[in-house]
């Protein structure tokens, strides 16, 4: 399995599938919570069983291709990997890599009994700073629209954040010859499967920092699992102030 490096804070495209699928959360609310929980005895077995592959050989060890010094598609698409987790951004990259036969398929099953995932996003913001707000007000609504989305769609690059959208770029991917099932089966089956959203709160930046090395340590440098509580204090206490 290709290495996407230590996943920082959030996991996302590394350990986020399996702690979503134990039912671990990042924090004591879904969103803009006030405590996280990177102490939590759930998430640290977790992490130390995802980066334990390294040591049996399914996981790219860290120091082999660096923190995304070379990203997983281009593991892949050099014969180094034989799979990846990545995010659905991605997948017009790896269908594009020459002589590779490619498929997707869906995060495995968890000890909940369910299939888990991230749903990520981006924000529509207008800058504080803006001189024509009002022209900022007009472009974000459009950019939310279904005609946006669509247009967005239909390119075949990203999935949209509309429903609209999506049927537009799910048709695109289609004509191109790309499965998004293991990406949109997801959103509609509830029943086996668990979406949750990227860690919202304040102080994002103090987290990451605090976060990044510290998740480093744990997959290239062999600390363990349960130093994290103190990293999660640090964390905490920020958010006490």
């Amino acid at each position: 399995m290709a290495t996407g490096g230590a996943g920082d804070d959030n996991g996302q495209t590394q350990w986020s599938p399996f702690t979503g699928s134990a039912g671990w959360s990042y924090t004591d609310k879904k969103r803009w919570g006030t405590k996280y929980n990177y102490d939590s005895p759930l998430f640290q077995s977790v992490v130390k069983w995802y980066f334990g592959l390294a040591k049996k050989g399914y996981l790219a060890p860290l120091e082999v291709y660096g923190d995304q010094a070379n990203p997983p598609n281009a593991q892949v698409a050099a014969g180094k990997a034989a799979t990846a987790f990545d995010g659905a951004w991605m997948l017009s990259t790896y269908y594009g890599a020459k002589g590779l036969d490619v498929g997707t398929a869906r995060t495995p099953v968890g000890p909940t009994g369910k299939r888990a995932t991230m749903m990520n996003g981006l924000a529509d913001s207008i800058s504080k700073g803006a001189r024509n707000k009002e022209g900022a007000r007009k472009w974000v609504e459009y950019l939310a629209s279904d005609a946006c989305q669509t247009a967005v769609g239909e390119y075949g690059v990203v999935f949209p954040a509309t429903p609209a959208g999506t049927r537009a770029a799910v048709a695109a991917y289609e004509k191109k010859g790309i499965d998004t099932t293991a990406f949109t089966q997801p959103v509609a089956d509830k029943r086996h499967f668990t979406t949750f959203s990227f860690p919202i709160t304040n102080y994002a930046a103090d987290v990451y920092a605090l976060m990044r090395p510290a998740m480093q340590d744990l997959y290239g440098g062999g600390a363990p699992a349960s130093g994290l509580d103190t990293t999660n204090s640090q964390i905490n206490f920020i958010f006490d102030q």
